[in-house]
């Protein structure tokens, strides 16, 4: 069973030879007993027996890979130059109509490689082309066709530098365009996956509310029948936290929905409220703020403040866990970006995590592993980025939103 199909590119390229082998040896047989050609039969015929050997090589080195690497498309196109020039010239040399065949392995490397391999394969047939028009057969030099053949090279010449310039640039852009449209599907992709990710919320908030209000009900009950007991008052914190969450998450949707709205909000505002809820969660975490930004105006949106709050919380849990109570916060302006830098005092994240996160649900024993997902979705929605690295103290991660300076009254 063989891994490449006819549609990848070393496919192609060896269907392409086989069918080029079978025409070759037609070719042949037909221009000597036919046309009553001058071919020196044997050497043709060993030229072809070469190719055939080389190409049953090639599928057999292939037969395991979907796909050749650089290397070995310049080692299939520069054996194909080499021995179609080794057939031509026990066939006529550069007087045989089918000594322009040697443009096909420019215009195949031209389309499948880069432009600098492209013109290693282009020099080397003009290099061929021109070995064959220097041992011309004496009889072509009697009918006064040096000329003419002259002529032929120089047209080969400017066809290959054509092909080289023109079509590696078309096969550039249409490659640039691919990649963009694979970036735009996966983005779609991406979208899709946060957006039905933020149905299930909506709807698993939507159902929550009647359950908590019932428990809301019966803590009220047994609130009158026990009015000393310990247990009830613990309870009542809990409680108060879930209907907390629970109307933050109605207001937020409120805001998402246009219903209610705010243009700008400051950055001094997103670290005071940062840090308030650092307190709250984490009063053990000192958090230390660095702040070398005057006064800058961020587009708000009702997602900005959890998305942070994600970063820093999962900053804040790091360095608990790591037994080192500390969490920096660093503000400052670059290139019109206000520039966050939260840096932990935590283990740091392995290399599957670094490449992972943001694009992929991470697992993790405190939650279901979507924050960060959600997160970087927020953060592209309003034009910004968040990048994440080790440090040797634990971990930084920089967050990047468009930002202006806010206008003095």
């Amino acid at each position: 069973m063989l891994a490449f199909s006819p549609n990848s590119t070393i496919g192609r390229l060896l269907l392409l030879r086989t069918l080029a082998i079978v025409a070759q040896l037609l070719a042949v047989i037909f221009s000597q007993y036919w046309l009553q050609s001058q071919v020196d039969m044997l050497p043709a015929l060993g030229v072809i027996a070469i190719a055939s050997l080389f190409q049953l090589a090639s599928v057999y080195a292939y037969r395991k890979q979907s796909e050749a690497d650089v290397a070995g498309m310049i080692m299939q196109l520069a054996a194909d130059v080499v021995l179609l020039t080794l057939l031509l010239g026990f066939t006529g040399g550069a007087s045989n109509a089918f000594v322009s065949l040697l443009i096909l392995p420019i215009v195949i490397a031209a389309i499948t490689l880069r432009r600098r391999y492209a013109l290693f394969i282009a020099v080397l047939a003009v290099l061929s082309y021109s070995w064959l028009l220097w041992r011309l057969p004496s009889q072509a030099h009697h009918h006064d066709m040096t000329g003419h053949f002259q002529a032929m090279w120089v047209n080969f010449v400017f066809s290959a530098a054509i092909i080289v310039w023109v079509v590696t640039a078309l096969a550039e852009k249409i490659a640039s365009k691919e990649r963009s449209l694979a970036k735009a599907r996966e983005r779609q992709l991406h979208d899709e996956q946060v957006m039905a990710l933020g149905a299930s919320a909506a709807q698993v908030a939507h159902q929550l509310a009647t359950p908590l209000a019932n428990l809301h009900l019966l803590y009220e009950e047994f609130q009158e029948e026990l009015p000393d007991s310990s247990l009830i008052k613990e309870f009542a914190e809990p409680l108060a936290q879930c209907q907390q969450l629970l109307e933050q998450f109605r207001h937020q949707s409120q805001l998402l929905q246009g219903q209610k709205h705010q243009a700008k909000i400051t950055h001094h505002a997103v670290l005071a409220q940062l840090q308030e809820l650092l307190l709250l969660e984490y009063p053990a975490i000192a958090v230390q703020v660095v702040d070398k930004v005057p006064a800058v105006e961020l587009d708000y949106d009702p997602m900005l403040l959890p998305a942070l709050h994600n970063i820093v919380n999962n900053g804040a849990r790091a360095s608990k866990d790591n037994n080192v109570p500390k969490l920096l916060l660093r503000s400052q302006m670059q290139n019109n970006q206000w520039l966050l830098q939260v840096e932990d005092f935590g283990t740091g994240l392995s290399a599957e995590q670094l490449q992972q996160v943001g694009n992929k649900p991470q697992s993790s024993q405190y939650g279901f592993g979507l924050g960060l997902l959600l997160t970087h979705a927020t953060l592209n929605r309003l034009g910004g980025s968040f990048t994440i690295a080790n440090l040797a103290t634990g971990a930084q991660v920089s967050v990047r939103l468009p930002a202006q300076l806010k206008e003095q009254k």
